[in-house]
């Protein structure tokens, strides 16, 4: 039987000692994804990486020397995933279940369902390298889900290093790359200030059980802001192949014929390409507090008004409080100077926040500290988000976090421009 009790949002783990609580609310061990994923082993990452962005895990990884008589699988940046091809419609759930489990082992988020219809027609478009179907039109390159279905990840990935595959100095555990613009392609003239930005776009989940995620992008080399792109990969490309900002130097007709197929296969799978930002404009009314990448947050309210209260101060003097405390010399003279203890101050307050259950105060100034981008505040962002996390249940993000953090504060030399914050 279901018990008639709300769920304490503690658990097992609650800390009350007051009756009447045990009384009114039920303490049964919650089910998260994180509950079927045990991280392991950490693979060392080169140690000279400068960059926004964390890591390629591809060219972290992939041997020097290959073996073709060793059993070990070799990451093949061109190999096709035969799963599309598959003739039998039963082997092809079967393949879609594998790769959707598999996808939520390595990357601890739901696999949105939409990306194998949409890696159909990118095979359409480009049969040997499916990856690169926006290359000539965009510059973008698909990445990290898509290399499920390109064949370049597998059980053997399972490791505390996959979690911050393509991921970017700003990008929070919420934002999750599938396509880059690839600084490779030679043809790739494109109206971006510079043709090293690094824009990418990605899926953003309030929660890690999220199955259909909205569209966002970020430039990590302007600012932290994530700008919302689209309700799905769909709409999202549709609407990128008319964007100014994308748009050729060169005369052709790529990206026109491009959008002719996109609409072509749409209509024949019933995919509304019309109303591109209906989820968006929703989302954007149930935001609680719009957080330093101003794409806000959302917590559950309960009738009662509690759930989310929101900080003591706005952002613009919460940016101007982190670069008084980040322009001093050291972490010494951060650690003892007034703006140090105003942000102590709020962190108490928080806590306070947190034992009558408005956890999204916590999540707030954690996201805020996090978008910083300053390694001094890593410690205390990953302690609030930590308990947010777990408080919200949303624990698989901890994880994510913890490997960026982590992997950023052995492998990175350089601050971020404070004009990004």
């Amino acid at each position: 039987m279901n018990s008639p009790k709300s769920p304490c949002p503690f658990g097992e783990q609650c800390y009350r000692k007051n009756p009447e609580h045990f009384v009114r609310y039920d303490h049964c061990k919650r089910k998260t994804l994180d509950d079927r994923n045990v991280l392991s082993k950490k693979i060392s990452t080169d140690k000279k990486t400068k960059s926004p962005l964390i890591t390629n895990y591809f060219q972290r990884t992939k041997p020097a020397n290959i073996n073709p008589s060793t059993n070990d699988k070799v990451v093949d940046d061109h190999q096709v995933n035969p799963y599309p091809s598959t003739s039998s419609s039963n082997q092809e759930s079967l393949d879609q279940d594998s790769l959707k489990n598999l996808h939520e082992k390595l990357f601890l988020t739901a696999c949105p369902d939409e990306i194998f219809l949409f890696w159909k027609f990118c095979q359409k478009i480009s049969r040997q390298h499916p990856e690169d179907a926006f290359i000539e039109a965009l510059g973008l390159k698909l990445v990290g889900p898509f290399d499920l279905l390109n064949n370049k990840l597998n059980e053997s990935h399972v490791d505390g290093n996959i979690l911050i595959h393509w991921r970017y100095l700003y990008d929070t555990p919420e934002f999750q790359t599938f396509a880059i613009i690839d600084p490779n392609h030679h043809h790739n003239q494109l109206r971006f200030e510079s043709i090293t930005c690094e824009y990418h776009l990605g899926y953003f989940r309030d929660d890690p059980s999220d199955r259909e995620p909205l569209v966002v992008s970020n430039d990590s080399k302007k600012s932290c802001i994530i700008n919302g792109e689209g309700d799905n990969i769909f709409t999202t490309f549709y609407s990128l192949l008319t964007d100014k900002r994308f748009k050729s130097l060169t005369k052709n007709h790529h990206k026109k014929n491009l959008r002719q197929k996109l609409e072509t296969f749409a209509s024949k799978n019933q995919i509304n390409l019309i109303d591109t930002n209906r989820l968006l404009k929703q989302r954007q009314q149930q935001i609680q507090a719009p957080t330093l990448h101003q794409f806000g947050l959302i917590v559950p309210i309960t009738n009662d008004n509690v759930g989310y209260r929101p900080l003591p101060i706005n952002d613009t003097n919460l940016k101007l409080l982190f670069k008084r405390i980040i322009q001093l010399d050291n972490d010494e003279q951060r650690r003892k100077c007034v703006s140090m203890k105003e942000l102590q101050n709020i962190i108490t307050l928080i806590q306070y926040a947190n034992d009558e259950k408005d956890f999204g105060m916590g999540l707030e100034f954690g996201l805020d500290l996090f978008e910083s981008g300053h390694q001094f505040f890593h410690r205390s962002s990953e302690h609030l988000l930590r308990q947010a996390y777990e408080f919200l249940d949303r624990k698989n993000f901890s994880q994510i976090l913890h490997q960026h953090l982590d992997n950023d504060n052995r492998h990175r030399r350089q601050w971020p421009n404070l004009s990004a914050i």
